[in-house]
């Protein structure tokens, strides 16, 4: 999709481990501003060309919070 859907640019993702991808995701869409994943595998990617300098203490807020919430989930 895109513009340029032939096109790909060379890229490095953030990698974010999840019990629940799907819920995680979600919950990162939530955020304000929302924080937008893809969805690899068991995985979320981060890719860190989207986030400007500007951005960055929004996108660790929100990776915090997940690490937060995956830290005090006691449930089974």
């Amino acid at each position: 999709g895109g513009s340029l859907p032939g096109e790909t640019l060379p890229t490095r993702a953030l990698a974010v481990g999840a019990a629940s991808p799907d819920d995680a995701a979600r919950r990162l869409r939530e955020f304000d501003p929302p924080v937008i994943a893809r969805r690899e595998e068991a995985r979320l990617l981060i890719d860190p060309r989207t986030v400007l300098e500007r951005d960055e203490a929004d996108l660790l807020a929100a990776l915090k919070s997940l690490a937060h919430r995956k830290q005090g989930d006691h449930t089974p």
